[in-house]
């Protein structure tokens, strides 16, 4: 499958402007696979990254659509997903704190749950729901105790039933958000907590190497928050926004040496490539983006209240 047949569109995927300008260079990723599963099913090739005037959100064209995604998730083997408990490094606990200090208590859906060890470790005080597209993931989830629903097949028999719902590393790859927010909107309760925990394009290194940036270069990433993007979602949803945190992507206690590192590391990648353009000289160096930067607050968490009727 060639680019022109994957998704390509201007118009911003959350508030539906078409006032968006280009944001950065041309990319081409420098990893090519999603969920472990290699290039084979559609050829991903270059992107661009476009920005909504209106909103601020930062958006990957072209990109493959949910349902093609689908199917590298589907074709996903154990080893993606083993039975590894992350749960720490993920700060789950963390997680867990913020819904209980705004109130929420009960039913909870993970959406995108993985294998389940994000919920496994929270409390028997809860009622425990998963999401997952990767089946090999759902059946692990299933092993610790999660319940597995399929949200794509709409609400019926879970309208307005959840007292929590969780968005851990999932928002970015959804390249229709207005769509997906209302769909989880319909199966939380109101007053209902609902937890978002992705990327914050506004921090400064992002800022500076727009859409080379190592969160963006992960081929399912395709859209990206900041703090203006979520004041558009809390506006235009049946939402109040309550908490807004930065952290790193996870938990490191070697964070100071990496960050040391990987500051180094994308620091020469800048200088190499600006000579690059000046004088020809290429250094050996192939890809358009910088390296890892995990090790930045380049990630937030947020907390919605779902506002009653």
């Amino acid at each position: 499958m060639s680019l022109m047949d994957i998704t390509s569109s201007f118009e911003c995927p959350l508030c539906e402007s078409k006032n968006v300008i280009k944001w950065g260079g041309d990319y081409k990723h420098s990893r090519a696979d999603i969920a472990g599963v290699e290039e084979s099913l559609y050829t991903l090739g270059g992107y661009q990254i476009r920005k909504c005037v209106l909103c601020d959100l930062l958006f990957k064209t072209p990109v493959l659509t949910q349902l093609q995604v689908s199917e590298y998730y589907e074709a996903s083997t154990a080893d993606q997903w083993g039975d590894g408990d992350f749960s720490f490094a993920r700060r789950a606990d963390v997680f867990e704190q913020k819904v209980l200090n705004f109130g929420g208590y009960g039913r909870v859906l993970d959406v995108g749950c993985s294998n389940g060890a994000m919920l496994a470790s929270w409390g028997t005080r809860w009622d425990k729901y998963g999401a997952e597209l990767s089946p090999i993931a759902a059946t692990r989830a299933v092993e610790r105790g999660i319940k597995i629903i399929d949200i794509e097949k709409g609400e019926e028999g879970f309208s307005e039933y959840f007292d929590v719902i969780t968005v851990v590393d999932v928002i970015e790859h959804i390249p229709n958000p207005r769509e997906f927010i209302g769909r989880l909107l319909k199966l939380l309760k109101p007053n209902g907590v609902m937890l978002w925990y992705t990327g914050d394009h506004s921090t400064p290194f992002w800022k500076f190497e727009k859409g080379g940036y190592w969160y963006c270069d992960i081929p399912e990433h395709v859209c990206f928050y900041s703090l203006e993007s979520l004041a558009f979602v809390e506006s235009h949803f049946s939402l109040k926004l309550l908490l807004h945190e930065r952290y790193t992507h996870t938990r490191d206690r070697r964070r100071l040496f990496r960050l040391i590192q990987q500051l180094f590391k994308n620091a020469a990648f800048m200088v190499f490539s600006g000579w690059r353009k000046i004088f020809g000289l290429n250094f050996g160096i192939k890809r358009s983006t910088y390296p890892n930067f995990a090790s930045a607050r380049d990630h937030m968490l947020v907390v919605f209240s779902k506002k009653s009727s």
